[in-house]
């Protein structure tokens, strides 16, 4: 009986008691299992890369059309590229103005107007020449800054116009501007893109062109606005003066008075 009934029935009480008691875990693999539940997921690069091109797919968007960006990292280029962009505001902006204040104000034609700013085309073209020579001989760099300092030069000169002014007040600040123009627009383009690899040298002259063509429509755009704003403070300051308390005023308009009725018959 006890060999049949007791014993095994003892030998199965123990097996469950072993089963029931909790396994004892090696410390070593104990600090492993917690350090890879703590451990940070890391982000699969293909599946980030999938998602990245659906993206982009989304929206009819080529890798290629995002990469050409990747020039403005070069801060050669970056820096060219931005003092070309300034130079193409500043010139346009003056060649939208100069006209309107020729025609304007100072009572020149259209063909009177557009000789006289003819200069500045003329000086680029004897800058371009002398530049290609002393390109070769004087660091681009040099040639650069020469034509930066008669720019300025130019805009300090055209800063003095009036309405007392001939036409050699403006003719000879757009020659030098002209010299300016050649002799740094030229040297910069070449220093710019002279880091850019020629795999890139297509979307780094691409993107410097745009910009140059965004860069020429703020100056012009800035350039009227501040006209005009400017305009209708001097008017204000015009009219604030027009009172019969100012004597100036009283004599200008005693002396129209007097020729307008001079100017009528009795019959008028």
């Amino acid at each position: 009986f006890v060999k049949i009934i007791i014993l095994p029935l003892k030998q199965h009480i123990r097996h469950r008691k072993k089963q029931k008691r909790p396994q004892e875990v090696n410390p070593m693999r104990k600090n492993r299992i917690r350090a890879k539940i703590n451990k940070p997921k890391r982000h699969n690069k293909l599946h980030s890369h999938i998602n990245q091109r659906n993206i982009l797919d989304s929206y009819n968007i080529s890798a290629e059309n995002v990469d050409f960006l990747r020039v403005l990292k070069d801060k050669n280029y970056l820096i060219g590229t931005f003092v070309q962009v300034i130079m193409q505001g500043v010139m346009l902006a003056s060649m939208a103005i100069l006209p309107q204040f020729l025609q304007s104000l100072m009572g020149y034609d259209a063909f009177l107007s557009g000789m006289t700013m003819m200069t500045r085309g003329i000086g680029a073209c004897i800058a371009l020449a002398i530049c290609g020579y002393l390109s070769e001989k004087i660091d681009n760099r040099w040639l650069v800054a020469f034509g930066l300092g008669l720019m300025g030069f130019a805009g300090w000169m055209l800063g003095g116009l009036n309405l007392q002014i001939s036409a050699i007040n403006v003719e000879l600040p757009n020659l030098i501007f002209g010299l300016g123009m050649g002799f740094a627009m030229v040297p910069i383009i070449a220093l710019s893109v002279i880091t850019i690899p020629n795999e890139q040298m297509t979307n780094a002259s691409g993107l410097q062109n745009l910009l140059k063509i965004i860069g020429g429509a703020i100056g012009t755009s800035i350039v009227t606005t501040l006209i005009s704003r400017k305009a209708q403070v001097h008017q204000n300051f015009l009219v604030d003066n027009m009172t019969m308390l100012n004597d100036n005023f009283i004599q200008r308009f005693q002396a129209y008075q007097a020729q307008f009725q001079a100017g009528l018959d009795s019959i008028t």
